[in-house]
């Protein structure tokens, strides 16, 4: 990663799904970066999306990124895997379908 090799930021990433994510080392505290150019350490977590790059998400104060993270792991706690339907058939819900659910309008197949 271009932080931990000391080469200047760049935004690869600038939106990205949380469904099906992981976050790195989520059993571990934040990890610290010094820049050089700051006056400030960087707390940050990796978060792995399903596709794509990985994507830190970073903050000042190790608190104020464990509010994030709490947040996200909330997210990835209740995001449906799949959904079983009345007449007992398990299948993978797709984006319309998640909308659906969210507002209260999502029955099934």
């Amino acid at each position: 990663m271009e932080t931990q090799a000391g080469l200047p930021l760049s935004v690869k990433v600038k939106q990205w799904s949380l469904r099906n994510c992981t976050i790195h080392n989520d059993d571990k505290p934040p990890s610290l970066i010094h820049y050089q150019n700051k006056p400030c350490a960087w707390w940050y977590y990796v978060v792995l999306p399903e596709k794509g790059y990985p994507v830190k998400i970073s903050c000042t104060s190790a608190n104020e990124v464990n509010l994030v993270m709490s947040g996200i792991r909330a997210f990835l706690e209740r995001q449906p895997r799949g959904v079983l339907t009345l007449d007992g058939t398990n299948h993978e819900i797709n984006e319309h379908d998640y909308a659906h659910m969210l507002t209260g309008g999502y029955y099934g197949r």
